[in-house]
């Protein structure tokens, strides 16, 4: 049973991280050859996302400047592009960058240790580093795991279970239905389908683990 719940945990890392990357900027060939090997695509195909011929047919420079260009407009728009901050999207939100939405974000990451590295440019109610503190969780929870130690392990299912209800699970499907209804490439749309639907069942999973709340 340890050895299902280390794993389970870790490949919820994997996921977060994944996600993470796909949303904090256009893709580098590093990337690209990581999502297009076999394994991979196979693995994406079953949790729905199809990357389409043209990323294993075209030419590398021709698939990556397509994604850049959907990408700088879902994001980066003279008009109309999606802003990726907690803030700026829920409803109650502050529409304040780095306002007092974003800086309970920072508080919540800083009380586990959790920090965005400065020199990143990233706030920390950003999408990607939302998703990147999830995967960093689900980490500390498989190695907990993987080590016996059952408080650490609950401590991190907690956490995680908090901030899905308080951040993350508030504003990930509202961010993600923005991205699929005007992504111009498959690429963007499936992962913003993948976000709603994993986030979702993730804030369903957590909590329903003992010691929620």
């Amino acid at each position: 049973m340890k050895d299902l719940v280390d794993t389970a945990a870790a490949e919820r890392g994997h996921v977060y991280g994944l996600l993470s990357e796909v949303f904090r900027r256009p893709l580098d060939a590093a990337t690209l050859a990581r999502l297009t090997a076999p394994e991979m695509l196979a693995a994406l195909a079953a949790a729905g996302v199809d990357l389409g011929d043209e990323a294993r047919e075209e030419a590398e420079k021709a698939v990556l400047d397509r994604l850049a260009i959907d990408f700088t407009q879902l994001f980066h728009g003279p008009a109309g592009s999606i802003a990726p901050y907690e803030c700026m999207l829920l409803a109650e939100g502050d529409k304040e960058l780095m306002g007092p939405a974003a800086q309970r974000v920072r508080s919540f990451m800083a009380e586990v240790g959790f920090e965005v590295a400065p020199e990143s440019g990233e706030l920390p109610d950003h999408i990607s580093v939302e998703l990147a503190f999830m995967a960093e969780l689900a980490r500390r929870e498989a190695e907990a795991c993987s080590n016996g130690d059952i408080e650490r392990q609950r401590r991190c299912v907690v956490i995680q279970s908090r901030f899905l209800s308080e951040h993350l699970g508030r504003w990930a499907g509202f961010f993600a239905e923005k991205v699929r209804d005007r992504a111009d490439t498959r690429f963007y749309a499936d992962f913003a389908g993948l976000l709603a639907s994993f986030v979702a069942e993730d804030c369903t999973t957590r909590s329903e683990k003992p010691g929620h709340g």
